[in-house]
């Protein structure tokens, strides 16, 4: 699900030229831009265009960030202690950068109950004494539209 939004900006048309490239130049994927006037007068044109925007992005901090890179790399299963291994963490506290995680899954609209419900984000079950967690597959993609493509 992407979340669009609209924003209005009220421009000298001369201005509007360099705003719609700038927008364009860092956020790519415009999808259209036509000019519309209600009038003959130049002075005010309508410029309608799309942005995607991926609102877990916007809420993600530098480590919440690495932590989901690292779980798209492991495409979505990964082990307990290489998360810690990655954060430079003890196992046990893996638990509190996973939950960040869920809160921030949460304002998106995710349902992700944390790891006492039985909708969460993520499984995790004992294999070779240690704890697998495998994401759920449309976290999952939520997660690769979070990266910026290569």
């Amino acid at each position: 699900m992407e979340l669009l939004i609209t924003t209005t900006f009220t421009l000298p048309l001369a201005s509007t030229q360099r705003v719609l490239e700038f927008v364009k130049a860092q956020f790519g994927g415009v999808a259209s831009i036509k000019t519309e006037s209600a009038n003959t007068d130049q002075s005010s044109a309508i410029l309608p265009f799309r942005v995607p925007f991926n609102s877990l992005a916007a809420l993600l901090d530098e480590k919440t960030r690495a932590i989901v890179d690292f779980i798209v790399s492991r495409n979505g299963q990964f082990f307990n202690d290489e998360l810690a291994a990655l954060l430079e963490i003890d196992d046990q506290l893996t638990s509190l950068y996973l939950g960040q995680l869920t809160k921030k899954l949460r304002k998106i609209g995710t349902q992700a109950d944390g790891f006492r419900g039985a909708a969460n984000w993520y499984s995790k079950r004992r294999s070779s004494g240690r704890t697998l967690l495998t994401v759920r597959p449309d976290v999952l993609e939520i997660m690769k539209a979070t990266l910026p493509k290569p």
